[in-house]
């Protein structure tokens, strides 16, 4: 849920505003809660608390689960109150890695159903909005939601999307769909007319999703490498995602890391950081060593999967498996010096497969790193691994941004 500010002062006009949104964001915190509960979290007073409760209530927001117990002194039963997860629902579309994943969600970020569609690398665009579309109509049916339980429907994937005017203006992974795509409203054309539509990149959710694993990254400045088909990061401070001017902040993989590289990049560059640790250019690294057949990696010929690697290089102490982890150690700790020398996080957290790169990678890592002399040796940043599916990150980082949006509502609160 959004972390309101307690310590910022209102202008009188706004204060029924504030005061509403900092009693409905504390209930919504809790279980169950108490009027004095909520008075001592917020520091309102219990009658502007009441009126707050009877038009939340009203509303169907909040609901009533009745009188609680009396204290040891007696006196009247308390009402206890509920944030109503089930007021609204979101749709969540992750439209990545050649899937479209559909997923219904509740305002306390709760999973309630989730549908995939493999697609075709060059699939066209429209085909995958036309799936998205059945899609929608099996899960309203199955259910039994009318259209107006939809708040919002976020679309969630890889490339450039502008947030403002709801464009994707590249993806590298799909370029046969062209530039500048009006996502909003393609998605708008097929779904009801109150159902609004919100287009974010994939990388800045999965950023923004740590927060619901982690409350203690709301006071913190950290940095989510997203590493899978591609690598791009999330910057967040403070619980706010940095989109930057372009909303091209977080585009780490398309650091030019080695201007000798003479492979060309989707972006169109040369010595990229995303093409450089390439699972494609890391199997054909390994096969093509003087030193393959002597490896334990080939034993797993065709299959070869990068936690093989991550796992010879650790527990058989296989040298190619070693060089190679080296390698690509060599490149992730040439990338994060640069980001600590641009926005200098707390913490920096890898997610998708190189998350689970292991123990050899991570020291490997730290000694590169350790010849930074800028790097601070006390109160240095943190390098952490989320080993979650970058798919269920990605749908908790949106689900999240939409209960964002449904709480921000100023019209809840007048």
């Amino acid at each position: 849920m959004r972390n309101i500010s307690t310590d910022t002062a209102a202008m009188p006009k706004d204060l029924k505003v504030v005061n509403r949104e900092k009693i409905l964001s504390t209930i919504a915190q809790s279980e169950q809660i108490m009027l004095n509960e909520i008075a001592e979290a917020t520091g309102i007073s219990r009658q502007t608390i009441v009126k707050a409760i009877e038009s939340f209530v009203e509303q169907g927001i909040v609901v009533s689960l009745g009188k609680g117990k009396s204290t040891s002194l007696g006196g009247k039963r308390p009402e206890i109150y509920s944030f109503n997860k089930e007021y609204m629902y979101n749709i969540c579309v992750r439209l990545e890695n050649h899937v479209l994943k559909v997923v219904l969600t509740n305002l306390k970020n709760e999973i309630i159903c989730v549908k995939s569609k493999p697609h075709g690398q060059n699939e066209p665009l429209e085909n995958i909005i036309w799936d998205f579309k059945n899609i929608y109509a099996e899960i309203m049916l199955e259910n039994r939601l009318p259209d107006e339980k939809i708040y919002m429907v976020g679309v969630c994937m890889g490339g450039i999307t502008d947030e403002d005017t709801g464009v994707m203006r590249y993806n590298s992974l799909y370029p046969n769909w062209g530039r500048d795509i009006p996502i909003v409203g393609m998605f708008k054309t097929i779904l009801p007319e109150n159902v609004d539509v919100y287009v974010c990149n994939e990388a800045k959710m999965t950023g923004y999703a740590e927060l619901y694993y982690n409350k203690a990254l709301l006071e913190k400045s950290y940095v989510a490498i997203y590493t899978l088909d591609g690598i791009a990061a999330g910057y967040i401070d403070k619980g706010k995602i940095m989109m930057g001017s372009h909303t091209l902040i977080g585009e780490i993989g398309h650091m030019t890391l080695d201007a000798n590289d003479v492979e060309i990049c989707q972006c169109g560059s040369c010595g990229c950081f995303e093409r450089l640790v390439s699972i494609d250019r890391l199997y054909n690294r390994v096969i093509n060593s003087n030193n393959y057949e002597q490896s334990v990696l080939y034993r797993y010929g065709a299959g070869l999967t990068m936690d093989n690697i991550f796992n010879a290089a650790e527990n058989d102490e296989d040298e190619l498996a070693m060089e190679t982890v080296r390698y690509i150690a060599k490149y992730f700790s040439m990338a994060i010096k640069n980001i600590i020398i641009n926005i200098d996080p707390e913490i920096i957290i890898i997610q998708g497969t190189y998350a689970s790169a292991g123990v050899y990678f991570h020291k490997q890592l730290l000694k590169n790193l350790g010849t930074f002399k800028y790097m601070p040796r006390e109160n240095s940043v943190e390098i952490t691994y989320d080993n979650r599916e970058i798919w269920h990150l990605a749908v908790m980082g949106i689900s999240m941004c939409l209960v964002d949006r449904f709480m921000n509502n100023d019209a809840m609160y007048k």
